[in-house]
Protein backbone atom coordinates (compact mmCIF):
# COMPACT_ATOMS: atom_id res chain seq x y z
CA UNK A 1 0.00 0.00 0.00
CA UNK A 2 1.47 3.34 -1.02
CA UNK A 3 1.62 5.95 1.69
CA UNK A 4 -0.49 9.03 1.03
CA UNK A 5 1.23 12.36 1.54
CA UNK A 6 -0.19 14.50 4.31
CA UNK A 7 -0.78 18.21 3.71
CA UNK A 8 2.29 20.30 4.58
CA UNK A 9 0.22 22.12 7.19
CA UNK A 10 -0.68 18.90 9.02
CA UNK A 11 0.59 18.88 12.58
CA UNK A 12 0.51 15.83 14.80
CA UNK A 13 1.23 16.00 18.52
CA UNK A 14 2.70 12.99 20.29
CA UNK A 15 3.47 12.63 23.98
CA UNK A 16 6.62 10.54 24.45
CA UNK A 17 7.59 9.21 27.88
CA UNK A 18 11.22 8.81 29.00
CA UNK A 19 11.34 6.49 32.01
CA UNK A 20 13.86 4.39 33.95
CA UNK A 21 15.92 4.48 37.13
CA UNK A 22 17.63 7.63 38.33
CA UNK A 23 21.19 8.40 37.13
CA UNK A 24 20.80 6.58 33.81
CA UNK A 25 20.83 9.82 31.78
CA UNK A 26 17.16 10.52 30.99
CA UNK A 27 17.34 14.29 31.56
CA UNK A 28 20.62 14.54 29.65
CA UNK A 29 19.10 12.51 26.82
CA UNK A 30 16.16 14.89 26.47
CA UNK A 31 18.43 17.94 26.68
CA UNK A 32 20.74 16.54 24.02
CA UNK A 33 17.84 15.69 21.72
CA UNK A 34 15.91 18.95 22.12
CA UNK A 35 18.75 21.48 22.47
CA UNK A 36 21.85 19.50 21.38
CA UNK A 37 23.56 20.20 24.70
CA UNK A 38 25.22 17.80 27.12
CA UNK A 39 24.67 18.26 30.84
CA UNK A 40 27.65 16.88 32.75
CA UNK A 41 26.32 17.71 36.24
CA UNK A 42 23.51 15.64 37.75
CA UNK A 43 20.30 17.18 39.00
CA UNK A 44 17.52 14.84 40.09
CA UNK A 45 14.19 15.30 38.33
CA UNK A 46 11.44 16.09 40.80
CA UNK A 47 8.20 14.66 39.51
CA UNK A 48 8.34 15.27 35.77
CA UNK A 49 10.14 17.60 33.36
CA UNK A 50 8.53 18.55 30.07
CA UNK A 51 10.29 19.46 26.82
CA UNK A 52 9.03 19.94 23.29
CA UNK A 53 10.49 19.67 19.81
CA UNK A 54 9.00 20.20 16.36
CA UNK A 55 10.04 18.07 13.40
CA UNK A 56 9.30 18.35 9.70
CA UNK A 57 9.26 14.82 8.30
CA UNK A 58 8.83 15.17 4.56
CA UNK A 59 5.37 14.25 3.36
CA UNK A 60 4.33 13.29 6.89
CA UNK A 61 3.92 16.95 7.83
CA UNK A 62 4.95 18.59 11.10
CA UNK A 63 5.33 16.54 14.25
CA UNK A 64 5.31 18.10 17.68
CA UNK A 65 6.96 15.79 20.20
CA UNK A 66 6.27 16.37 23.88
CA UNK A 67 8.96 14.55 25.86
CA UNK A 68 8.05 13.77 29.47
CA UNK A 69 11.11 12.99 31.61
CA UNK A 70 9.75 11.04 34.59
CA UNK A 71 11.70 10.98 37.86
CA UNK A 72 13.47 7.67 38.45
CA UNK A 73 12.97 7.27 42.18
CA UNK A 74 10.77 4.42 43.41
CA UNK A 75 8.20 6.79 44.90
CA UNK A 76 7.47 8.17 41.43
CA UNK A 77 5.50 5.04 40.59
CA UNK A 78 2.64 6.12 42.83
CA UNK A 79 2.06 8.97 40.34
CA UNK A 80 2.88 7.26 37.07
CA UNK A 81 -0.75 6.69 36.08
CA UNK A 82 -1.16 10.47 35.96
CA UNK A 83 2.15 11.04 34.16
CA UNK A 84 1.49 8.31 31.59
CA UNK A 85 -1.96 9.54 30.58
CA UNK A 86 -2.22 10.49 26.90
CA UNK A 87 1.18 9.05 25.92
CA UNK A 88 1.70 7.62 22.44
CA UNK A 89 5.15 6.06 22.89
CA UNK A 90 7.87 5.44 25.45
CA UNK A 91 11.64 5.15 25.82
CA UNK A 92 12.69 2.93 28.74
CA UNK A 93 16.29 3.83 29.56
CA UNK A 94 18.97 2.06 31.57
CA UNK A 95 22.71 2.46 32.10
CA UNK A 96 24.82 -0.12 30.24
CA UNK A 97 27.41 0.10 33.04
CA UNK A 98 24.99 -0.37 35.95
CA UNK A 99 23.43 -3.82 36.18
CA UNK A 100 20.68 -2.84 38.61
CA UNK A 101 19.28 -0.24 36.21
CA UNK A 102 18.83 -3.02 33.64
CA UNK A 103 17.18 -5.29 36.20
CA UNK A 104 14.72 -2.47 36.94
CA UNK A 105 13.63 -2.31 33.29
CA UNK A 106 11.11 -5.10 33.92
CA UNK A 107 9.39 -3.12 36.70
CA UNK A 108 9.18 0.00 34.58
CA UNK A 109 7.80 -1.85 31.54
CA UNK A 110 5.24 -3.82 33.53
CA UNK A 111 4.12 -0.65 35.32
CA UNK A 112 3.75 1.10 31.97
CA UNK A 113 1.78 -1.74 30.37
CA UNK A 114 -0.59 -1.96 33.33
CA UNK A 115 -1.48 1.73 33.35
CA UNK A 116 -1.69 3.08 29.81
CA UNK A 117 -2.91 2.10 26.34
CA UNK A 118 -2.77 3.89 23.00
CA UNK A 119 -5.04 2.93 20.11
CA UNK A 120 -6.27 0.16 22.45
CA UNK A 121 -2.82 -1.45 22.40
CA UNK A 122 0.36 -1.37 24.45
CA UNK A 123 2.45 1.75 23.87
CA UNK A 124 5.24 1.29 21.31
CA UNK A 125 8.25 1.12 23.64
CA UNK A 126 11.96 1.14 22.78
CA UNK A 127 14.62 -0.13 25.18
CA UNK A 128 17.54 2.33 25.36
CA UNK A 129 20.93 1.37 26.83
CA UNK A 130 22.79 4.61 27.57
CA UNK A 131 26.49 5.35 28.18
CA UNK A 132 27.83 3.29 25.29
CA UNK A 133 30.91 5.55 25.34
CA UNK A 134 32.07 3.59 28.42
CA UNK A 135 33.96 0.42 27.49
CA UNK A 136 32.82 -1.61 30.51
CA UNK A 137 29.36 -3.18 30.04
CA UNK A 138 27.24 -5.05 32.58
CA UNK A 139 24.71 -6.32 30.03
CA UNK A 140 25.16 -8.56 26.99
CA UNK A 141 23.46 -8.34 23.60
CA UNK A 142 21.84 -11.72 24.22
CA UNK A 143 20.25 -10.40 27.42
CA UNK A 144 18.95 -7.34 25.59
CA UNK A 145 17.34 -9.45 22.90
CA UNK A 146 15.81 -11.77 25.46
CA UNK A 147 14.48 -8.78 27.38
CA UNK A 148 12.83 -7.46 24.20
CA UNK A 149 11.11 -10.77 23.58
CA UNK A 150 9.97 -11.27 27.16
CA UNK A 151 8.66 -7.74 27.74
CA UNK A 152 7.41 -6.95 24.23
CA UNK A 153 9.68 -4.03 23.38
CA UNK A 154 9.73 -2.94 19.73
CA UNK A 155 13.52 -3.24 19.93
CA UNK A 156 16.64 -1.92 21.61
CA UNK A 157 19.35 0.59 20.81
CA UNK A 158 22.54 1.71 22.54
CA UNK A 159 23.19 5.43 22.95
CA UNK A 160 25.80 7.82 24.25
CA UNK A 161 24.32 11.14 25.27
CA UNK A 162 27.83 12.41 25.98
CA UNK A 163 29.06 11.63 22.45
CA UNK A 164 25.67 12.32 20.84
CA UNK A 165 25.54 8.79 19.49
CA UNK A 166 22.15 7.38 18.39
CA UNK A 167 20.13 9.90 20.41
CA UNK A 168 18.13 11.24 17.47
CA UNK A 169 18.04 7.75 15.95
CA UNK A 170 16.39 6.32 19.07
CA UNK A 171 13.60 8.89 18.95
CA UNK A 172 13.20 8.46 15.20
CA UNK A 173 12.80 4.70 15.50
CA UNK A 174 10.15 5.10 18.17
CA UNK A 175 8.28 7.78 16.24
CA UNK A 176 8.23 5.56 13.13
CA UNK A 177 6.30 2.96 15.13
CA UNK A 178 4.00 5.53 16.70
CA UNK A 179 3.10 6.96 13.30
CA UNK A 180 2.53 3.51 11.85
CA UNK A 181 -0.03 2.84 14.59
CA UNK A 182 -1.58 6.28 14.18
CA UNK A 183 -1.98 6.19 10.40
CA UNK A 184 -2.50 2.46 9.96
CA UNK A 185 0.15 2.20 7.23
CA UNK A 186 1.93 -0.98 8.33
CA UNK A 187 2.15 -2.75 5.01
CA UNK A 188 5.16 -2.91 2.73
CA UNK A 189 6.56 0.47 1.77
CA UNK A 190 9.91 1.68 0.50
CA UNK A 191 12.02 4.11 2.47
CA UNK A 192 14.04 6.97 1.02
CA UNK A 193 16.95 4.52 0.66
CA UNK A 194 14.72 1.96 -1.07
CA UNK A 195 15.02 -0.32 1.98
CA UNK A 196 12.21 -2.40 3.44
CA UNK A 197 12.69 -3.56 7.04
CA UNK A 198 10.76 -6.34 8.69
CA UNK A 199 9.49 -6.23 12.29
CA UNK A 200 9.12 -9.84 13.31
CA UNK A 201 7.05 -9.14 16.43
CA UNK A 202 4.07 -7.92 14.38
CA UNK A 203 4.64 -9.91 11.16
CA UNK A 204 4.13 -6.64 9.30
CA UNK A 205 6.60 -4.83 7.06
CA UNK A 206 7.34 -1.19 7.77
CA UNK A 207 9.93 1.11 6.26
CA UNK A 208 11.95 3.50 8.37
CA UNK A 209 13.45 6.84 7.47
CA UNK A 210 16.94 5.93 8.69
CA UNK A 211 19.32 3.13 7.74
CA UNK A 212 19.14 1.15 11.01
CA UNK A 213 19.00 -2.62 10.66
CA UNK A 214 16.64 -4.98 12.42
CA UNK A 215 17.82 -8.29 13.82
CA UNK A 216 15.49 -10.88 15.40
CA UNK A 217 13.13 -8.85 17.61
CA UNK A 218 15.40 -5.92 18.21
CA UNK A 219 16.93 -2.90 16.51
CA UNK A 220 20.67 -2.88 16.02
CA UNK A 221 22.73 0.23 16.44
CA UNK A 222 23.07 2.18 13.17
CA UNK A 223 26.83 1.91 13.81
CA UNK A 224 27.64 -1.82 13.44
CA UNK A 225 31.06 -1.64 15.06
CA UNK A 226 31.31 -4.00 18.04
CA UNK A 227 32.85 -1.28 20.20
CA UNK A 228 29.90 1.02 19.59
CA UNK A 229 26.92 -1.28 20.15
Amino acid sequence: MAKKALPASTERVYKILVIGDGLVGKTSFVERYVNNRFIATYKATLGVDFSQKKLQRGDEGVLKLQLWDIMGQEEARTMTRVYYRGAAGCLVMFDLTQRQSFVSVKKWKEDLDSKVRWKDKKLPTLLVGNKSDVVHRCVTKAELEECCKELDFIGWISTSVKDNRNVAEAVSQLVDHVMAMDTGYEEEEESSQGQVLEITSSNKRKSFSDSSKVGSCCFRSPVPSEQNW
